[in-house]
């Protein structure tokens, strides 16, 4: 599969994305082109009533977009599992170089650091930085970035939807959604987003110095 960020009408996919941010629960809002099919990636913290919630973005979508689309929902958790903290990787640091323009993603995780790089003004090269951050402390990942996209900025602050699909079928699809102060930070937090529960579950992370 795949997909390209989909930016081909920006007006319309811009006033969908806020009119879809107003419902209850929605989280996260993001748009990509598969073979010419329109998807809808929406994350909602809607514990109940996901099915009603899939109605209204459906009647809503409609009003602005006159083609073939697939709506993708899914359930995020916006809180961490009581007593998941202790093996969550953190989030040190989101450097930006502006003469370079050059982008450093620090992480940490039970005294281990690491640092990826990458170039700066990019949510997709900032989830590719903060993967290789990630191998760097030795997460044995096989996940591809599908879209990473930050359609919508705030006086205050960037979000940022990152989705990640597995290589094999082994493992689902991954979703994530943060905001930072800036693009890069907001991109680094909504891979950790997507990737924390993965890694405390099933993907060990080395002891490696």
């Amino acid at each position: 599969m795949n997909a390209s960020s989909v930016r081909s009408k920006p007006t319309m996919l811009d006033h969908l994305e806020l009119e879809l941010r107003r419902l209850p629960g929605v989280v996260g809002v993001g748009f990509s082109d598969e073979d010419g099919v329109l998807v809808v990636h929406v994350l909602a913290a809607v514990p109940e009533g996901l099915a009603a919630l899939r109605r209204q973005i459906v009647q809503r979508t409609r009003v602005f977009v006159d083609r073939t689309l697939v709506i993708d929902l899914q359930e995020v958790r916006t809180r961490a599992p009581e007593g998941a903290e202790r093996g969550r990787v953190k989030l040190v640091a989101v450097r930006v170089e502006s003469f370079s323009q050059e982008m450093e993603v620090h992480l940490a995780h039970q005294g281990i650091h690491s640092v990826g790089r990458g170039s700066a003004g990019s949510p997709t090269e900032a989830v590719d930085a903060t993967l290789q951050a990630l191998t760097e402390l030795g997460a044995e990942l096989s996940f591809k970035v599908e879209a990473a996209a930050a359609p919508v900025e705030d006086e205050s602050q960037q979000a940022v939807i990152v989705i990640l699909e597995p290589e094999d079928d082994a493992r689902g699809t991954r979703y994530g959604v943060a905001k930072g102060e800036t693009i890069e930070e907001a991109a680094a937090r909504a891979t950790l987003h997507a990737l924390n529960r993965y890694l405390s579950r099933g993907a060990p992370l080395s002891s490696a110095s």
